[in-house]
């Protein structure tokens, strides 16, 4: 079975040429980065392959291009692939953010040489009514169904029947979802799983696995974790996300603070969130300025937090 390793990106820097190396030298298999270039063309440098994807390539995919397409819809790079780079019968499609805690990262896809699995994810669920993106779904699936999509296996049998159905669901939202619904565009999860399963696709949860290769804390959406201190630590055989080193540290911690403070979190919530292990990878990836202008806005956001 051949597969694809795609690294999904919209900039490049040292850390994602990291990633290419690591993968390329590691895992037995082809691997391309595929790039949002809605703001601009990303260098990724010489000698590696590239796929380009932007406003206009999407919509001559026959799809809906929401603004916000290239944070919103990570099936879309995988159609792109599969249009492009066709021969593959996998494609894996990892966000420029993960990190691997493997010596080889061989050790993990390795794993899946099942050809009749059609996607494995991480936390693969059900999803309630109460869940953000069930709405914008819920008018083409009555089941919602999940998951966590920075790291995605998926066939090409499976990318091709999601891209056909994305492109009928392109051409009937508008006379479907509601004009006051605010969320009216299914995100790449919601769509990907909830399609799939309800078309007979074979699904695989990569935390119904033996070995675990994430726990909730090592793998999860918010707060950014240092690209410094995961990349100096003993292998840990688990997956890392989202792991940001620099200015991008920075600005996502900042973000997310922002978030939390709109949210009105409490002042345990606030200090628990930003704790001693986050300050200290503040420490690591901030100039010393950068990081005492944080401490001092955590410092006042807690203070005037209710209790």
């Amino acid at each position: 079975m051949r597969e694809l390793i795609l690294i999904r990106t919209h900039f490049s820097c040292e850390a994602t040429e990291r990633l290419y190396n690591y993968l390329r030298q590691t895992s037995n298999r082809d691997v391309a980065f595929i790039c949002d270039e809605t703001n601009g063309v990303v260098d990724v440098g010489a000698g590696k392959a590239k796929i380009a994807v932007s406003a206009r390539s999407v919509a001559e995919m026959g799809l809906h291009v929401p603004k916000n397409f290239g944070w919103l819809c990570g099936d879309y790079f995988l159609y792109a692939a599969a249009g492009l780079l066709g021969a593959y019968d996998r494609y894996w499609l990892i966000e420029s953010d993960v990190r691997i805690g493997l010596e080889s990262s061989a050790d993990f896809f390795d794993r899946f040489d099942d050809g009749s699995v059609d996607i494995l994810a991480f936390h693969v669920f059900r999803a309630k009514d109460n869940w953000f993106w069930y709405k914008p779904m819920c008018f083409f699936e009555p089941e919602v169904h999940a998951c966590l999509f920075p790291v995605v296996g998926v066939s090409r049998r499976a990318i091709d029947f999601a891209h056909a159905a994305r492109r009928a669901m392109s051409a009937t939202h508008d006379r479907i979802v509601p004009p006051e619904e605010t969320r009216r565009w299914p995100n790449d999860e919601s769509f990907l799983m909830s399609t799939l399963m309800a078309n007979g696709f074979r699904c695989a949860n990569l935390d119904d696995m033996e070995v675990k290769y994430r726990t909730r804390q090592s793998f999860n959406f918010g707060l950014p974790k240092s690209d410094k201190r995961i990349g100096a630590q003993h292998p840990s055989g688990l997956f890392h996300h989202p792991v940001h080193s620099g200015e991008r540290f920075v600005s996502k911690a900042n973000a997310w603070l922002t978030t939390c403070i709109r949210n009105k979190a409490t002042k345990t919530g606030l200090a628990g969130a930003f704790d001693e292990l986050f300050m200290s990878d503040m420490r690591a990836e901030a100039s010393g300025a950068q990081y005492a202008a944080f401490e001092a806005r955590l410092l006042a956001a807690i203070s005037d937090a209710p209790a």
